[in-house]
């Protein structure tokens, strides 16, 4: 599933990938073709999704969330190609098997294999789900095993009360944050394990299924999506009562596309991330458009009232506005220390500035309380970017830099956070 909650189903023997919609019906029975023996698919928290396959030429490929291909890489592969995937919370390690004694490791961002994480499991490892602490769960023939962050076996789950085990193939995490789901390939029975204790919740056959090729769980909260609001790469707020005083935001680069070993004085830049910053008024006006530059751990601030509507293309200060951001790196390698006109350039494929997550964004709004107004500071809270959407805030931001006279380029940020009293 997507963040959407539409459907996604990789079928093995025709080499397609189809969609549903999140009312089940067919939106696309060859939404991604081309590609052979698709086994697994994992998302991004921008919404593009990487294919794993069972078979040569063994790939691990990225589209975007239309179904546009994004890059490709050939990683080691054991028997069976790339076959299930997972990706880390830093939106570019890819944990895969091969149906062999490995748990394998891809870095997308640089395109070089990463050491095992394990290649001492003997036996077979399929499905996968990497945890929040690090340690990953592998579904591993007869048991599921749980391998800590530095490759170490630390618990096995091989009591599945009488029923009898042939082969776990499938693992998917329950939304409850504290069970796994497994199916066994052989006999088609499905089960949902406690993860700390290893105790048997749930058992029961997906009758009249016999060969249980895959799970899939809705709402499931893998690594790479988790945090909700927190780290995604697309975020709006509001902001009201701008005649009455001002709102203010403040923004952070969390690394997760990286940072320098040694911090931002040492060596070339690294992690580096540019907000674009889109404001509208309530009649649906994009009123201004900039662009942040955020280095890991950094922190970045802009006034409402003299960085977003103080400058506005259409010469109206609107007394609220919507403000959405948008996460891009800043170059393809996170590398580039400038964010000219990134904000009408942002694209969830290959390009200058492609979206990410790694950026968290907090806001201030003045609000009626009880003998007059208060301030309240909350998060943004994080949204789905449709490619329309996109498309759009591109579009009219370009116009207004090409187009505007510098009228509607709102100010740009400042260093260091503001207060709720500016």
């Amino acid at each position: 599933f997507d963040s959407s909650g539409n459907f996604y189903v990789t079928s093995f023997s025709n080499s397609v990938l189809s969609r549903f919609d999140n009312a089940g019906a067919v939106v696309n029975a060859n939404f991604v073709t081309g590609n052979t023996q698709n086994e697994s698919i994992v998302f991004d928290r921008a919404g593009n999704f990487f294919l794993g396959q069972a078979s040569a030429p063994n790939k691990i490929i990225k589209y975007s969330a239309t179904g546009t291909l994004i890059n490709s890489w050939t990683p080691i592969t054991g028997p069976r190609g790339t076959d299930w995937i997972d990706l880390a919370a830093d939106q570019k390690t890819i944990f895969y098997t091969s149906e062999g004694g490995s748990i394998r490791r891809f870095d997308t961002s640089t395109g070089t294999q990463l050491p095992d994480l394990n290649n001492t499991l003997g036996g077979n490892s399929y499905a996968l789900r990497i945890l929040g602490d690090g340690s990953v769960l592998v579904a591993h023939t007869g048991n599921v095993l749980r391998v800590s962050s530095t490759g170490t076996v630390i618990q096995t789950y091989t009591d599945y009360g009488l029923n009898a085990v042939t082969l776990l193939f499938s693992l998917n995490l329950d939304p409850d944050g504290t069970t796994f789901w497994t199916g066994d390939a052989g006999t088609g029975r499905i089960y949902r394990i406690n993860i700390a204790s290893g105790a048997l919740v749930t058992s029961f056959l997906s009758a009249p299924f016999t060969q249980l090729a895959g799970l899939s769980l809705f709402g499931e909260i893998t690594q790479a999506t988790a945090g909700g609001a927190a780290d995604t790469a697309f975020q709006i707020r509001y902001a009201s009562n701008l005649t009455s005083g001002d709102s203010v935001i403040n923004i952070t680069n969390t690394g997760a596309n990286g940072a320098s070993l040694f911090g931002p004085g040492f060596g070339g830049a690294a992690g580096n991330t540019c907000v674009n910053v889109y404001a509208f008024s309530p009649d649906e006006q994009l009123i201004s458009c900039c662009s942040c530059l955020i280095t890991p751990n950094g922190l970045v601030s802009l006034s409402v009232n003299s960085d977003l509507i103080s400058n506005t293309l259409t010469g109206v200060r609107p007394n609220s506005v919507v403000i959405k951001l948008v996460n891009t790196g800043a170059s393809d390698t996170f590398t580039g220390t400038a964010c000219t006109n990134s904000a009408a350039l942002p694209s969830f494929g290959p390009g200058p500035f492609p979206i990410v997550g790694g950026m968290l964004a907090y806001g201030t709004t003045i609000h009626a309380a009880p003998g007059g107004l208060a301030v309240t500071e909350t998060p943004f809270l994080s949204a789905t970017l449709s490619a329309q959407e996109l498309a759009s805030i591109k579009n009219r931001c370009a116009n207004i830099i090409g187009n505007g006279s510098t009228f509607g380029i709102c100010r740009s940020c400042r260093v260091g956070g503001l207060g709720a009293t500016r």
